[in-house]
């Protein structure tokens, strides 16, 4: 099913609020979003369950872009473009494999932080200022388990499988 959501990476909050929300001919479980920003057309394919997840979590990840440093009053930088950017692109992979995460948020150590989380189980992949993704897994009081994707291409979709099964989703 990797065909299913095919998101452009420039996506932004107001292209899906003057997007147009219609019933794909091929398929009537099938979405798509169609948003004209002026200068390109923007055609977004998803299946019908995962529209509402998919559709907030590109509208809060347009948040933070707008986000400026000391957003939470402790000195912590703003996402980069970077670091949206890239999220954006961990966001289509999730949409593909159909995994929702638990939480989408600015990270206060400068990023954007995917988290999943079933009880104790805790995983998470950070898109940091950086330029750093890493990828976590902890289980309450054991040993927390960090490495770091280096080519997200290669790498990402064994990450979200290895997150996937420690968490129980």
């Amino acid at each position: 099913m990797s065909s299913v959501a095919a998101f452009q990476d420039d996506v932004t909050e107001r292209d899906l609020a003057a997007g147009e929300r219609c019933r794909t001919d091929e398929d009537p479980f099938r979405w798509q979003l169609q948003a004209d920003n002026g200068y390109q057309v923007t055609t977004v394919t998803f299946l019908d369950e995962r529209r509402e997840w998919l559709i907030e979590a590109y509208k809060k990840l347009s948040q933070f872009a707008s986000l400026k440093d000391d957003w939470d009053s402790y000195g912590a930088e703003a996402p980069s473009q970077w670091s949206v950017d890239s999220t954006r692109n961990v966001l289509r992979i999730l949409a593909e494999e159909d995994f929702e995460p638990t939480s989408i948020d600015a990270s206060a150590e400068g990023g954007v932080c995917l988290s999943f989380q079933h009880g104790e189980r805790y995983g998470d992949v950070e898109c940091f200022n950086s330029r750093e993704i890493l990828a976590v897994m902890s289980a309450g009081g054991d040993a927390t388990e960090v490495w770091e994707i280096k080519d997200l291409n290669r790498e990402l979709r064994t990450t979200l499988c290895k997150i996937r099964m420690f968490v129980g989703h």
